[in-house]
């Protein structure tokens, strides 16, 4: 504790020192007010492209769509959900894009709703139908077996 006495009378003679060798102190960061220039100790915004590579996942073409299940069976009033995979010409996935969906027969099986790649189907009375699902020109198919 003895030593943190000394501190500010070291720092002192230091700056004293400095200042007589004609050594310019500065004691934080200078600012020109006068336009648009950063301080000089600040890094500039980065200006570099953005890396191409890998585009963003909304403008991601869409090569091919796959409905799971590929065969949903529902009793009359039951419902169950339906997901629309979408996928990249690599073969990657592609998530969080709105599909749409449509039902074949609606006298067998309604659309409840859908949200994004999911849709919400009920059964109304038996038999077989379809859904299909379509996005960006690609569509898939699955059946709909109301028991």
């Amino acid at each position: 504790m003895t030593r943190m006495r000394y501190l500010p009378l070291v720092l002192v003679a230091f700056l004293f020192a400095c200042s007589e060798r004609g050594n310019r102190i500065s004691t934080g960061p200078e600012f020109d007010l006068s336009g648009d220039s950063l301080p000089p100790d600040t890094v500039p915004p980065d200006t570099t492209p953005p890396d191409t590579t890998t585009p963003p996942a909304d403008t991601v073409k869409v090569a091919r769509i796959v409905l799971s299940p590929s065969v949903l069976r529902l009793g009359a009033g039951d419902s169950a959900a339906v997901t629309a995979n979408l996928y990249d010409a690599r073969g990657n996935p592609i998530c969080c894009r709105n599909v749409g969906f449509l039902i074949g027969d609606s006298a067998v099986a309604l659309i409840e709703s859908s949200f994004g790649q999911f849709a919400h189907v009920r059964g109304v009375a038996r038999g077989h139908t379809t859904i299909t699902a379509f996005i960006e020109g690609r569509t898939d198919r699955a059946q709909v077996i109301v028991r």
